[in-house]
């Protein structure tokens, strides 16, 4: 009988049969065969595939197998992806990565009885601009063109089964028919970027930073770049701005020059332009189901300087002064000036948005969606505008921005970030951060603290020694200054010190007090030491331990708090009983459940309705209980001690 043709002239189908796969491996200057160990494939069921090829070259796209890059053809009847045995050899020498096994295939030529050698099957990861799925492909003995099964194209979304049909060859014309917005770096016709500038403020000529000699000659090659595309120019004569420059290294090998902007933009008046939110751009999306996403290339470089505002963006390296002919990165009111600039430039084209350097084309149908890209290329050409084709993508069902993936299903977050979130890479450094402070899991607690209390009792002293000889608002900004940070810094760590080293904490803020209010004895909780601040730090510590088991056993926890809140000469059920007989505390309750606060009656609660929160007849802020009125006077003669931390919420 005669052998099958080649399989770039098939028009047939695959079925399940067993056969083996060899390998061809080269020992000692001789080629032997090794047969690979038989096993079973999993899939026995008889599967189909309808290639349909012409004569002439047919149109193919490269898809990244395995790390090695292979220019197929998509089949749309396929259920298997196919290749020939020349191409795994050439697959084998470029250190493919794959898991190659034994497969219980058969291969028929269409209307032939004989099956196609086929010699096995390997799973891969296939790859085309961005997506990736996991895929594997039949080995055949024979000659012909690589196959993109049905089911692999569509997961790599370049093939859409439907009445709608749309083909990668679409990207190529528009590749072809924009040329020019595709190369170069663009420059706006007919607009120059004019600085506002604040006169009073005087420039400033900042010194220099060396760079590294292991960079100097990447940055000499990146210095030359950006003078041949017209962004830069050096400097002749004098300027009276200069700004030091920031190489850093990128991962492609690249490196990036990042002037140090602050003092000049000091100087820079903001442009106060209002910028798009995403809340904003998604709203317009309202049904759309295709969607297109532009990437200017070179963001804010497409934008020309005026020349009498380029002496502000004058920066330094190697000695030598360079300054900025296009918009640049870092400047204060660079975004809200590309902002405004690039939504006048699109300005007229129907259902666009953009974000900074992103342009969303979308629609509700193909045709819709096509109509609307054409004008935005059409115009992106008349204002002499680029874009990156790397970045940008055409005809999606989904694409991503902002961090949420946009698709006629709806809206949803980004894998990548939701990964990010669920799976947090682990610290690399031996520092880890707990309660707001960096810890060392080297420290010593019990000599840092003890030196901070040294700091403390000095700075004191220090407070003591002058009291008699400033004023009283003076002495206050340098408690501030000098020793409150300290305080608070125990305040945040309290858990990490013993009881000996809190008790000496204590005894250095009781006087503390004293130092500030003129007394020989602890002072209460006057209003002076509240407007500065002033914490018991021993009733911090039963707070904390309260915020703690509020996060922890949520309903629990606000009881807790009520219950240890209360002056301890006063019972819980007391102030209960009296809170569900009182009018203003009834009403007061029943705005807090049904959150409507729309009243004049209670007016004053307004300000703080967000912290308040009811357990059972009783009303707290965050971990302070509220008293009625009546009972403050006798609250105040009750507790021994104001100053411990037992605080009346009450507003007149």
């Amino acid at each position: 009988m005669k052998k099958s043709s080649p399989l770039s002239f098939i028009i047939g189908f695959i079925c399940l049969d067993e056969q083996t796969f060899r390998r061809e491996e080269k020992t000692k200057g001789r080629k032997t065969k090794k047969s690979v160990r038989s096993t079973r494939s999993q899939r026995d069921e008889d599967e189909y595939v309808f290639t349909v090829n012409s004569a002439t070259s047919p149109e193919k796209i490269a898809v990244t197998v395995g790390g090695v890059v292979v220019s197929m053809l998509i089949d749309s009847s396929a259920n298997s992806n196919v290749i020939d045995k020349n191409l795994w050899l050439k697959l084998k020498q470029d250190k493919i990565k794959c898991a190659s096994r034994k497969s219980d295939k058969k291969l028929y030529a269409y209307g032939s009885k004989q099956p196609l050698n086929v010699l096995g099957t390997f799973s891969a990861p296939a790859r085309v601009e961005g997506k990736e799925a996991e895929a594997e492909f039949v080995v055949i003995n024979s000659e012909g063109v690589a196959l993109l099964g049905r089911e692999t194209a569509i997961q790599l979304s370049v093939l859409k089964l439907g009445t709608q049909i749309y083909t990668m060859t679409s990207n190529v014309t528009i590749m072809s028919d924009y040329k020019q917005i595709f190369e170069g770096v663009g420059k706006l016709k007919h607009y120059q970027v004019k600085l506002r500038v604040n006169p009073d403020v005087p420039p400033v000529v900042q010194p220099v930073r060396r760079t590294p000699f292991s960079l100097r000659d990447k940055v000499k090659e990146k210095i030359e770049e950006l003078i041949a595309m017209d962004i830069i120019e050096p400097v002749e004569g004098p300027t009276p701005w200069a700004s030091p420059v920031v190489v850093v290294p990128e991962q492609s090998d690249e490196i990036r020059l990042c002037a140090d902007m602050r003092r000049a933009n000091e100087a820079i008046i903001r442009e106060r332009y209002p910028i798009l939110t995403v809340e904003e751009v998604l709203q317009s999306l309202n049904q759309s189901t295709v969607f297109s996403k532009l990437d200017l290339k070179w963001d804010y470089h497409y934008l020309e300087l005026h020349p009498d505002s380029r002496s502000i963006t004058t920066f330094t390296i190697h000695c030598v002064l360079y300054r900025y002919k296009r918009l640049m990165f870092g400047i204060s009111s660079a975004p809200e000036v590309n902002q405004h600039v690039s939504q006048q430039s699109l300005q007229g084209c129907e259902d666009v948005a953009n974000i900074s350097d992103d342009i969303i084309i979308h629609g509700k149908n193909t045709e819709e969606h096509d109509r609307r890209l054409q004008r935005v290329l059409k115009r992106l050409k008349e204002k002499n505008l680029t874009l990156n084709a790397e970045k940008s993508e055409f005809h999606m069902t989904q694409i991503v921005f902002m961090g949420l993936v946009l698709s006629n299903n709806g809206i949803g977050p980004a894998e990548d970030k939701v990964k990010a979130i669920v799976d947090p890479r682990e610290p690399q450094s031996s520092a880890t951060k707990s309660l707001g402070v960096i810890i060392d899991d080297k420290l010593d607690w019990h000599s840092h603290i003890e030196k901070l209390t040294k700091k403390i009792a000095s700075g004191i002293g220090a407070l003591k020694r002058i009291r008699h000889l400033i004023p009283a608002s003076t002495l206050h900004l340098i408690y501030q200054a000098l020793v409150k940070p300290h305080f608070d810094y125990c305040d945040i760590v309290w858990g990490s010190c013993g009881k000996t080293l809190r008790d000496k904490l204590q005894k250095l803020q009781n006087r503390a007090a004293r130092v500030l209010t003129f007394s020989n004895y602890d002072a209460d909780a006057t209003e002076l030491l509240e407007f500065l601040g002033w914490k018991n730090l021993a009733r911090q510590q039963e707070i904390h331990k309260a915020t703690m088991m509020f996060r922890c056993l949520h309903g629990l926890a606000p009881r807790f708090v009520a219950v240890t809140a209360a002056p301890q000469a006063m019972k819980t059920r007391e102030i209960e009983e009296a809170s569900s007989e009182d009018r203003e505390f009834v009403e007061l309750r029943q705005y807090i459940k049904d959150e409507n606060w729309k009243g004049d009656q209670h007016k004053q609660y307004i300000p703080v309705c967000s912290e308040l929160c009811v357990i059972g007849k009783l009303i707290l802020r965050g971990t302070r209980l509220s008293h009625l009125a009546s009972w403050i006077e006798l609250t105040c003669i009750l507790s021994e001690d104001y100053s411990t931390g037992y605080a009346i919420v009450y507003y007149s």
